[in-house]
């Protein structure tokens, strides 16, 4: 596999074409045995080169890996010398020039050492009718189908050019990511309309080379200069925002450099088109986190898709309703470890208490986010749980926008249930060390039981943390001072070895 120290991919490509797609003529061979044969682009660009290197005494160093790595290797370098553009090199047997262009101008060695320097070249043989049917889903899927062209034997060889999108264009749909031109077709130079001989093709290649080179420069510069940041502002800024929010702020130019220094990324809500853009410029490695809505018995997204972010660490879902369909997304994302469960209004605590053994994958933080809390009285008859959890570690609960009236099914002659639920949850995760609760001072009110909190104390002995985390200011509450300074006594009393913390936002 030919790599470099290269660089990153975009543009727009415009060919006289009367369809909307890839045309299909009646020369190529039909061969249906293709696809068994050769799985994957690098199979079949390795035969490609393996056959030509058995023909010709030499020709240009092949990249021998898909188009989208192609593309991400030649322009991810870190400095502009070191990126160089992308040649794509269509083929076909039964072109009649296919033989000539091959062994007297491709071949040469004027034109392999001015390719080694300067491009990557892809390769790609559309003899067989199965594998032009691959090249069209290969560009359909890179550069959206908008960016139509007649791949016909007529017009092999082919030479086509791709660079990032030039400095200026605005916008961030998917076809504006991408500037393709032709450079050859058949032995015509496709900006010049010259006939091809070496000089004339080298000529072109260097050309193009130059735009590429003025390109780059330019997307640099005009991106500096449109934030007004530098990059050490720009990079900081993008570590704290989603990748949607980047692309809003920043515009879809940012792309390019979060791939570049290798930014870990957080993606919220994707839709597929979205997926599909930022996956033409960035590593899918680099998404970490991802953020989902869930809808009562579909995902809102096809999760088969989202099964390329293999270093998802933390997933966030919005009002999960079941844990099955809890799990259906954990099993997507093999390093999961980090689970957050957003509810718009109410969760229900003890349902969550009784299926807590069911989570699928080995999640060592839980965090919960709510308004309110279902009342655990509404279950007429309620069950000891005896299920538990061994993997989490972390836990928190959030409900900093906890309303006065959640609790509504505990009367004025029944403490609240909020905390007995809560501490029956907790100390069924046999293995929790640190649990954060954050809540205003409705929320807190809930949680002032010293009682619960002792039986918290000597039933979770793994436990080293316990932080109170106030969105308002309650120290002139003297009740609620009184009540928080004997939970802390009691805490310290029981669990000389638990750290008690109370912060005020």
């Amino acid at each position: 596999m030919f790599f470099g120290p290269f660089g990153f991919v975009f543009g727009h490509l415009l060919l006289p074409d009367d369809n909307n797609g890839v045309e299909y003529d009646d020369e190529s061979i039909d061969d249906t045995s293709s696809l068994d044969e050769y799985e994957n682009e690098v199979q079949s660009i390795e035969h490609f080169y393996q056959r030509f290197n058995q023909q010709y005494n030499d020709c240009p160093v092949f990249f021998m890996g898909s188009l989208q790595e192609a593309c991400q290797a030649a322009f991810n370098a870190s400095t502009i010398k070191d990126r160089r553009p992308v040649l794509v090199y269509i083929h076909h047997d039964k072109s009649s020039y296919s033989d000539t262009f091959f062994s007297n101008i491709f071949c040469s060695d004027s034109i392999i050492e001015c390719l080694l320097e300067n491009y990557i070249v892809w390769p790609w043989d559309i003899t067989y009718e199965s594998n032009r049917n691959i090249l069209k889903k290969i560009w359909e899927e890179i550069f959206s189908d908008q960016f139509a062209i007649i791949f016909s034997y007529q017009r092999c060889p082919m030479l086509i050019g791709i660079m990032p999108r030039p400095a200026g264009k605005k916008g961030w749909l998917i076809s504006s990511e991408y500037k393709l031109e032709s450079i050859l077709e058949w032995n015509m130079l496709t900006r010049t309309q010259e006939k091809l001989n070496r000089e004339t093709l080298k000529n072109e290649l260097i050309i193009f080379k130059k735009e590429f080179d003025d390109n780059e420069q330019n997307l640099s510069f005009n991106f500096i200069r449109k934030t007004g940041f530098c990059w050490d502002i720009i990079l900081y800024i993008a570590q704290y925002l989603s990748v949607n929010d980047s692309v809003n702020v920043f515009t879809s130019d940012i792309l390019p450099f979060l791939h570049r220094y290798k930014v870990r990324l957080h993606l919220s809500e994707p839709s597929d088109e979205f997926n599909k853009l930022i996956l033409r410029t960035i590593n899918p490695e680099q998404i970490i986190s991802l953020c989902l809505k869930t809808v009562r018995f579909w995902p809102m997204i096809d999760l088969s898709s989202l099964s390329v972010f293999t270093q998802v660490i933390s997933l966030t879902l919005f009002n999960p309703l079941r844990i099955e369909q809890i799990n259906e997304y954990e099993q997507y994302f093999p390093k999961l470890y980090y689970l957050t469960l957003h509810y718009d209004d109410e969760v229900d605590l003890y349902l969550l208490n009784t299926n807590i053994n069911k989570f699928s994958k080995p999640i060592k933080r839980l965090k919960i986010l709510c308004r309110r809390v279902i009342c655990s009285h509404c279950y007429q008859n309620i069950l000891e749980i005896t299920n538990t959890n061994s993997t989490i570690e972390y836990f928190e609960l959030d409900i900093a926008q906890f309303l006065l009236g959640s609790m509504n099914s505990c009367d004025k002659h029944r403490k609240s249930c909020l905390l007995p639920t809560l501490i029956k949850l907790i100390t069924n995760i046999t293995n929790i060390r640190h649990i954060r609760l954050i809540t205003n001072k409705h929320g807190l009110n809930q949680l002032l039981y010293e009682d619960e909190w002792k039986n918290l104390v000597n039933s979770c002995h793994n436990l080293k943390t316990l932080t109170f985390e106030m969105t308002e200011n309650i120290l002139q509450n003297n009740q609620l001072s009184k009540k928080l300074l004997k939970i802390q006594n009691t805490i310290h009393y029981f669990g000389k070895t638990i750290k008690f913390r109370f912060i005020c936002v």
